[in-house]
């Protein structure tokens, strides 16, 4: 999870869940992960690779609002939005379906003991909380896809051949 500061946007909710989860061992390694590589990376970037990152944001947020074509590649509910309405009324759009998913999360990680129900949950409600998805992001899709199948080692040969069969899921994945 530490690792997850090289894509903040894509650890939007993981507090969210560790918390709701009452998961605080989890919660203080991703902490202290996190720590640990921006420690690590600091005499290699020094402070000033860190002040060009943010720069880069502020960068890349205004080319981004100035070039629609390039919305095409942001797969989320922010860059739907701005295609046909104003950036503030994007903007206001994707703060409820933040705040909906953040519930979302909740409920699913404060209730439920199924590990894999609740990634499949945190991972699916990452992809409509951030507003800064660009299609390679998409690689948390399959993932919570095959999270929610479950482990193949438990289920039924029968369930994972029609998982198959759909194309739900591939040979080599489910081998």
């Amino acid at each position: 999870l530490g690792g997850l500061v090289c894509k903040p946007h894509l650890a939007v909710l993981v507090p969210v869940a560790l918390v709701a989860g009452r998961c605080g061992r989890a919660f203080a390694g991703a902490v202290v992960a996190s720590l640990a590589l921006i420690a690590l990376t600091l005499p290699l970037v020094r402070l000033d690779g860190f002040e060009a990152f943010l720069e880069n944001l502020a960068a890349s947020r205004r080319i981004v609002l100035a070039e629609p074509d390039l919305l095409w590649k942001m797969p989320g509910v922010f860059a739907a939005a701005r295609l046909s309405l104003s950036e503030a009324a994007a903007y206001g759009i994707q703060a409820v379906a933040s705040l909906v998913m953040a519930f979302v999360v909740w409920r699913a990680w404060s209730r439920f003991d199924d590990v894999l129900g609740r990634f499949a949950v945190l991972t699916t409600a990452t992809v409509l909380a951030t507003p800064y998805l660009v299609d390679y992001d998409l690689i948390l899709h399959p993932i919570s896809g095959a999270q929610a199948m479950g482990d193949p080692i438990d289920r039924a040969p029968e369930a994972i051949e029609a998982d198959l069969a759909k194309g739900w899921t591939s040979r080599r994945v489910a081998e």
